[in-house]
């Protein structure tokens, strides 16, 4: 009679279905049927191990997905407080942050072209000369 093990390989279904079709007896509808049912069950198993696999993956995507998009807000945001900061700073000069008011603490005690470098924490040349005797 007829294997009903669903683990063969398809070709190997449809064919004993075909032979039972051509060389089956005319009132014996079970000889098709049961080859028939047995290749259903195997598109089924193999239908369903695909839908697990597509599932699965499908998760990882949207796992993925919302991941890129976390770290794209974190940029984002990071982004806007920086630019934010910057355009605060230049409305209130008063608050600039250490390092901005660094690069201007140097911008304002630059020498000009020619003349000579002046400490601002020795005392003037005039102070320090001795009282001129009259």
């Amino acid at each position: 009679m007829y294997s009903i093990d669903p683990k063969r390989p398809v070709d190997e279904l449809l064919s004993e279905i075909q032979q039972a079709a051509i060389g089956g007896t005319p009132g014996l509808m079970g000889a098709v049927l049961t080859p028939f049912a047995t290749l259903m069950v195997k598109l089924s198993r193999d239908a369903e191990a695909s839908a697990e696999k597509m599932e699965r993956l499908t998760r990882r995507l949207y796992v993925l997905t919302i991941l890129i998009l976390a770290l794209t807000l974190l940029l984002l945001v990071r982004e806007i407080a920086k630019d934010a900061f910057e355009f605060y700073e230049k409305r209130h000069p008063q608050y600039e942050s250490g390092h901005h008011s660094k690069q201007n603490h140097g911008v304002n005690n630059e020498q000009k072209a020619g003349e000579p470098a002046v400490d601002p924490v020795a005392p003037s040349p005039a102070a320090t000369a001795p009282p001129e005797k009259k």
